[in-house]
């Protein structure tokens, strides 16, 4: 690599130096001297001078270097392209990761919309292990563990550890007798592990010097009811219990003459549907004049229905279909959203409320599952149930303007109405015990947990006592509180 190096230097410098010189002057002649005075003559004749020189030296001296690198500028320009290809190209793979995230997302967005949704999102183990947790279920399923197991004897306030060689049978007597109550292996896993980690352990203090006594001592535990603690007794529920259309002679129905407003209002109610061809009543608000035909539903002046709604299942297809959808009836439609599970249990609910755009419905039918996959909503215009039926009734189990064509076949218990629209938390606390919140206990209209053909009164103390239609009744239902509801979606069973 050529280098060329060119200096130059410039110095400059000045001396000055002062000599003293004495140098000797001729005295003139005499004759010369006399013109001048004496006194000049003799000062001029002894004299001294200084002689300046000045010495001025200039050096220059000039300091040039240049070099000359024309093969490392060529590296690094070379170096600096690279790095920017580099981040070119860097840039181009991120931009092609962000359009395939995109595509993904969109692909994914698209998917989850056009994708059929499951009407229970959850598996069926997990709903009925979710069931089991529910009081009064787990203690049924524990009462009768104990049953079959020997009884233990009380050691310093607590359960005494029965001998180590009947712990094991013990733990299979317990296996045996859930896997007989529940007949689910998945189910029993999760029960046994419900137990094992969640309720016993906080009750029982077992020994801590020995984990596997200590495991078998819980299993023991387990089927063993503890000393001085009674059996938990079950209470007898009741319900009516309606045959369906294909039962009744003429009508099968119960109805209050003197109803609450229309609008607003909230009803709560138990609902185990069967399977028949046709329609159902549940219950409807309307007029029951005793024409017991379509007068009574086209009652108004212009041959048009006014001022109803019922919330019940609805055949597919119409009108003889034995498959049925959930439906809200009103304003002479029909508008359906939920498959119907036959042969269980349904906690349901409908409010109603009016405001100045219009009256609104939501009947939920599987609560408490209150997401639009389990519920029904229409809204009607404001001139809708404003004019009063000739004879205004709220009647359930059947239709007036179709008696014994229209009848609900299955059980209902559970009923309770409330005067005013309840929020759908309300509804929730107050579908788990009545009077659970200080608007459903302000507000409450009718309530008959355990309605019997003998029994159909208002027990909430407000007065408003129903009337059965006709002689015919639907049967008596009953069963003990610890087993109901005492089966579960995907695993339908007749009460």
């Amino acid at each position: 690599m050529p280098v060329q190096v060119q200096v130059q230097v410039q110095v400059q410098v000045q001396v000055q130096v002062q000599v003293p010189v004495q140098v000797p002057v001729p005295v003139p002649g005499p004759g010369q001297g006399q013109g001048q005075g004496q006194g000049q003559g003799q000062g001029q004749g002894q004299g001294q001078g200084q002689v300046q020189v000045q010495v001025q030296v200039q050096v220059q001296v000039q300091v040039q270097v240049q070099v000359q690198v024309l093969v490392l500028v060529l590296v690094l320009v070379l170096v600096l392209v690279l790095v920017l290809v580099l981040v070119l190209v860097l840039v181009l793979v991120l931009v092609l990761v962000l359009v395939l995230v995109l595509v993904l997302v969109l692909v994914l967005v698209v998917a989850m919309i056009l994708r059929p949704r499951p009407t229970h999102r959850r598996s069926p183990a997990r709903r009925r292990w979710r069931a089991w947790r529910t009081a009064p279920s787990r203690y049924a399923v524990l009462s009768n563990i104990s049953l079959v197991l020997p009884p233990s004897r009380p050691l310093h306030g607590r359960l005494a550890r029965p001998p180590l060689s009947c712990q094991g049978s013990l733990v299979r007597s317990a296996l045996h007798v859930c896997a007989a109550l529940i007949g689910d292996n998945r189910l029993r896993c999760m029960v046994f592990r419900h137990l094992f980690c969640d309720i016993l352990p906080s009750t029982i203090a077992p020994p801590l010097d020995d984990p596997l006594r200590r495991r078998l001592l819980v299993s023991a535990a387990l089927a063993v009811p503890a000393l001085g603690q009674a059996q938990p007794t079950s209470a007898l529920l009741k319900g009516l219990d309606f045959p369906g259309s294909a039962g009744v002679r003429q009508t099968m129905r119960f109805r209050f003459r003197d109803p609450l407003a229309i609008y607003p209002a909230t009803y709560l109610w138990w609902a185990l549907p069967r399977r028949q061809a046709g329609y159902y009543t549940a219950f409807f608000w309307g007029n029951d004049d005793g024409k017991n035909d379509l007068r009574t539903f086209l009652w108004t002046e212009s041959g048009d229905a006014d001022s109803y709604y019922g919330a019940h299942p609805y055949p597919r297809p119409r009108p003889r279909g034995t498959d049925h959808d959930w439906e809200i009836s009103v304003l002479q439609q029909d508008i359906v959203h939920g498959v119907v599970e036959y042969d269980r249990w349904h906690r349901q609910a409908l409010r109603v409320w009016a405001d100045a755009s219009g009256k609104y419905h939501e009947f939920y039918w599987d609560l408490p599952q209150t997401d639009r996959n389990h519920r029904v909503v229409f809204k009607a215009p404001r001139s809708w149930g404003n004019r009063m039926p000739p004879a205004p009734a709220l009647t359930w189990g059947d239709a007036p303007w179709a008696p014994g064509n229209e009848v609900w076949n299955g059980v209902l218990r559970g009923i309770q109405v409330y005067s005013r629209c309840l929020s759908v938390g309300e509804i929730l606390r107050e579908s788990v015990r009545p009077r659970a919140t200080e608007a459903g206990e302000r507000s409450l209209w009718y309530l008959n947990s355990d309605p019997t053909p003998e029994d159909i009164s208002d027990h909430s103390g407000r007065g408003h006592h129903p009337e059965w239609v006709g002689p015919e009744r639907p049967a008596l239902w009953s069963q003990p509180s610890s087993a109901f509801p005492g089966h579960w979606p995907g695993k339908p069973r007749q009460p």
